[in-house]
């Protein structure tokens, strides 16, 4: 009966700390990039900056487990994220003279959240978690093609992850552990944009990477359509699908977040 009792509380403790994880990677979500480029002209030689900041509202589903726990599926909706969200930033970037360029973004999301897990004895130990997610990609990219209604960019960089988790229990039990992993992987893909009229175009990009010791697989694609408000400024409605496969020891991380995303590009 002991070893069961344990068992049990091994499994709704994982619970727990799986929907954390969830909430965290699910809030990771709100780290894309909803950039798109207006189509700087190939005579320009002046440099030539956008910044973009912007909101994934996007769901998590997938497997995860920490601190030696058994693994555990998670599915989260972005409601879940907003309900334990304590801090989030993000933005994307781009930097261009010519065809030649760079792109990036980067994003610090802080979750916290409590719940109750049964102990040895009749009572709930009460147990809190706080997690600290940073993204960042940075890839450098190369105006492929271009024309009056539309262009076509490569690029090819990295993408990096950094997840700290810490859990605290309160009495009986009274324990705190922390764990943090970090990883990074290249990525390769295209995006591009076409004009539907003087005001409304079309934008996506297509991703991929890991395979090289890392991330198993790391898959990022995005669609969506654009109104540009002037010459400077661009408002961006679009459908993003993100995924990535990390396993390293008793550290699992397989995760795939998709959802609608709102984004304002401001360009210099």
């Amino acid at each position: 009966m002991r070893k069961k009792t344990i068992g049990d509380l091994r499994r709704r403790y994982s619970g727990v700390l799986g929907g954390m994880i969830g909430l965290v990677m699910s809030s990771a979500a709100l780290a894309g990039d909803f950039q798109v480029d207006l189509a700087p002209e190939n005579g320009e030689e002046a440099w030539r900056f956008r910044i973009t900041p912007y909101v994934w509202a996007a769901g998590v589903s997938g497997e995860f487990s920490q601190f030696g726990l058994p693994v555990v599926e998670v599915n989260q909706s972005f409601s879940d994220v907003l309900e334990n969200l304590d801090f989030g930033a993000m933005a994307g970037m781009e930097l261009w003279r010519g065809r030649y360029g760079l792109f990036g973004d980067v994003s610090h999301v802080r979750l916290s959240g409590s719940g109750n897990v049964p102990g040895l004895l009749p009572v709930v130990v009460p147990v809190s978690a706080t997690i600290t997610n940073t993204t960042g990609m940075i890839a450098g990219q190369y105006r492929w093609l271009e024309g009056e209604r539309g262009l076509v960019d490569v690029l090819g960089g990295v993408r990096g992850w950094s997840l700290k988790t810490s859990l605290s229990a309160g009495p009986p039990v009274s324990q705190s552990r922390s764990e943090r992993a970090s990883w990074a992987d290249p990525v390769i893909g295209l995006k591009g944009l076409a004009w539907l009229n003087e005001s409304f175009y079309l934008t996506g990009w297509a991703m991929v990477g890991g395979g090289v010791g890392n991330a198993s697989s790391v898959i990022d694609v995005m669609s969506g359509v654009g109104y540009k408000i002037n010459q400077h400024t661009a408002l961006i409605f679009a459908y993003r699908y993100s995924a990535v496969d990390y396993h390293t020891g008793a550290f699992v991380n397989d995760s795939t977040q998709h959802g609608f995303g709102l984004g304002l590009d401001i360009r210099f």
